[in-house]
This record gives C-alpha cells, structure tokens and sequence, in this order.
C-alpha cells in the first residue's frame, strides 16, 4: 500500500513541472497569462488536497501497526548471582548442588561405612573391633537444592529446597540406589523463617570443612522443622529466636514431646569474623507405661567463632565451646550414639539427664589460590550416671586432617586422614583410623 500511495505522490508532481516552469509564449495575452496562472493555482490546491489525503492514510495506517515489542518469554539474568528470571514473572530461580565421589579405606573397624562418628567405634576386644580393612566407594552426599525469590512489599520473599541421598539405604549388590531426603525446605519474608532448616542454636558459618560427612564430633548440628525470628540490632549484631521440634533421646524409656524447644542467638559480624553466642531450654519427658511419667528440664549454651588472618590471606581458625544438660540430641557424636539426653531409670520410674560437654578448634591454611588444607581436632565428654553400663559412652576424641585441591571453581578434590577414639564408662576404649579420598563438581 505505501509504494503506490508515495508513486502517486512522486507522479503528481512531476506531471507539476512542465506547468509551473513553462515561460509565457510571446503572443499571449495579460488575459491568457492570468488564466494560465490560475489554472497552475488551481493544480497546486489539488495536489496539496492529495498529498495531505495521502499523508492522511499513511498516519492512518501507521497508528493501526502496533510497534515491536520485546519477546516475554526470554531468559534473562536473575535478581541474585547464578540466578534467571522466570519469563512473564518477578520470581528469579536457582537450581545448585553437587556431585560428590567419596572413596574411603578403614584401617580399623568402625560401625559406619559412609561417614566417621566416633561414637560408632567399637571396643577392643569385642567381635566388631576385628572386622577392620573395608573400603567403599559411594556418591551419597551429592545433593540439589532449588532457591526462589520474588519482591514483596514485605521483602523479598525466599523458598528454598534441598535434598541429597542419605535416605533409605538400597543394595549394594547392583543397583546402590540409595534414597533421596529432606536436608532443608523453608520460607522466608523479612526477619521470618519457617520451614526446616538448622538449628538457631548452631553456628554454620563456624562449622570446620571436612571431606568427612559426619563432621567433627563436638558439633552443635541438627536441621528440623521451626519458626524463627532475626532482628538486626546495628552495628553487624543480630539476635534470633525460634520454636523448633522436639524430640527426646532416653535412654531405656519412651519419650513424650510435649512442648517445643526454644533456641536463641546472638551474633555479631565484622572484618575480623564473627562470634556467636547461643542458648537452647528443653522439655524431656518419658512415658513407657502406666506410673512410668516423670519430666526433666533441659538445657544448653554454645559460643562460637571464626577469626580472620588476613596476615597470611585466606587463613582462618574457627572454633566452637558447648556445655548442657540434657541436650544430647543437637551434639554430632552423642546424636550419633542415641539416648544420651536423659536415662530412664527403672527402679525409680524417673529420667536422669545427662550432662555433657566438648568442643572443637580448626584452622584453615591456604597454600595458594588453589589449594587449601584443614586440620580440626574435637573432644566430647559426658557425665555418666550411676546406672549407666560400662559400655556407655563417656569421651571421644575426633581428628581430621585433609589437602583440597580447587582445579578450577567448580571442582574440588581432596584427600583426608581420620582418627578417631572411643572411652567407655568402664568396658575399655576404641580407635579407628580412616583414610577418604573425593571428588566433588558443584553446579
């Protein structure tokens, strides 16, 4: 439509130019003249009549054509690193996670393959404490999380996902098809949290790196469901507050959670690192049976830190003191053993909480931009009761020190030794010893 619309416009006037440029022939008269200008004037009107008709039906025509809009449904960058913006929405999504290899060789027995709890060492001169020399290879600890976020007018609003496969153990026969689990799965708008997540007593940030998935034995540790509040105080200060799962570890009788945990924080951030201080107040309480009912109070503190050593770059310690009663449960060695927040005695139908304490230092040594090692040592030590059994846990030592070698930023291999030491409350001690080698892709 336009070409003949501007080829009618480009016609008109060059049908114009004889017109307007002849010269007047010298027998004209002055009437002739006038009459040939007016009939030009006459011509000119026309064809400004059509050239404005004709501008007319472009500006028509060009209001009726919407203009180019951009493509909706293209992906484009995210609200936070490693993110993308789901198309025609505000939520940027992030998929992450990691393929981890773990090979390990036991020099000595101890009563769990996959990882190193030093509770899980049997004593010398028992049956178990000779079956030693095994080696397996397994990707259990590779896991995937999925991370949302959108804005709000209350903040941004947060879902995180996460799993690995430390389920349901599978054959190993075959298939090794080991079970996927809830690691974390919570919300979070402002200062609120609620999902499942880590505990408010811990610290993770103080946490030490090893290839070991159990960790050092005197870790404050535990993911379960809670509602949490964090209020920034200034400054890099922070407190928190939650109302968290209960479960009671009894040893010799049947817990009944009647009422929440309640954990609290307070932390502070700054250039040198950070320190924490957290308090924990529990309820145990058993019920085996008609006249069996009895409840203890339970508690527990933890102060926490990682120091900065930026005289020697990246270099970093990092360390952790727990005292409690009746808070086996949230300590890595004592959840591993079981029952060690309370004994249920018999002969007097009441629980004895068990008192417990430990802790760990771990420091951080970079080599090169590349390449990192980690040395942690960590000790627990609990205060048996008189009805405990000799082959009780009483102390247990744990140390681990490895070489990660960062090739490029997502992968990372290592190389780690293990020790490991079990005290019993009079049945004689255990050691083992473990070596892991893993290979670790993150995405």
């Amino acid at each position: 439509m336009k070409p003949r619309l501007t080829t009618s416009i480009c016609a008109a006037l060059v049908a114009s130019i004889p017109l307007l440029s002849a010269p007047p022939a010298g027998a004209q008269t002055v009437e002739e003249l006038r009459r040939t200008v007016d009939r030009q004037q006459d011509q000119i009107q026309q064809q400004s009549r059509e050239i404005n008709e004709l501008r007319q039906r472009l500006d028509t025509l060009a209001r009726g054509t919407p203009a180019p809009q951009p493509a909706t449904n293209v992906v484009t960058a995210g609200a936070f690193p490693g993110s993308i913006k789901l198309p025609e929405t505000d939520i940027s999504l992030k998929i992450g996670g990691y393929v981890k290899l773990d090979a390990i060789h036991d020099f000595d027995a101890i009563n769990s393959e996959f990882t190193f709890p030093t509770s899980a060492i049997p004593l010398e001169g028992t049956a178990a404490a000779g079956q030693n020399g095994r080696t397996i290879l397994h990707a259990r600890e590779s896991r995937f999380n999925i991370d949302a976020r959108s804005p709000s007018a209350l903040g941004v609003v947060r879902a995180y996902v996460e799993g690995d496969f430390y389920g349901a153990g599978g054959t190993q026969v075959a298939t090794n098809s080991f079970g996927f689990r809830l690691r974390h799965a919570y919300g979070e708008v402002g200062n609120f949290t609620a999902g499942q997540t880590w505990t408010t007593f811990m610290d993770v940030t103080a946490l030490p790196e090893t290839l070991d998935f159990q960790g050092v034995n005197a870790q404050i540790s535990v993911r379960q469901g809670q509602v949490r509040w964090t209020q920034p105080m200034g400054g890099g200060m922070s407190v928190a507050v939650a109302v968290e799962n209960p479960e009671g570890d009894i040893s010799g009788g049947s817990n009944l959670d009647q009422y929440p945990d309640f954990a609290g924080r307070w932390r502070m951030e700054a250039d040198w690192g950070h320190f924490q201080a957290g308090g924990l107040v529990r309820q145990i309480a058993n019920d085996s049976g008609p006249g069996t009912g009895d409840e203890e109070f339970g508690w527990g503190l933890n102060v926490s830190t990682r120091i900065n050593l930026p005289a020697l770059g990246k270099d970093n310690i990092r360390g952790q003191l727990y005292f409690g009663n009746g808070i086996g449960r949230y300590v890595n060695d004592l959840a591993a053993a079981g029952g060690q927040g309370a004994v249920f005695v018999t002969a007097t139908s009441s629980l004895e909480v068990l008192e417990s304490w430990g802790g760990y230092a771990s420091f951080q040594h970079h080599w090169n931009p590349t390449l990192r090692s980690n040395a942690t040592y960590g000790y627990v030590e609990v205060d048996n009761v008189a009805t405990q059994a000799a082959t009780a846990f009483q102390k247990s030592h744990y140390l681990a020190a490895n070489v990660i070698w960062n090739p490029v930023s997502m992968i990372d291999l290592g190389a780690e030794w293990l020790w490991g030491k079990l005290e019993s409350n009079g049945a004689g001690e255990g050691e083992a010893h473990r070596l892991q080698l893993a290979t670790r892709y993150r995405f």
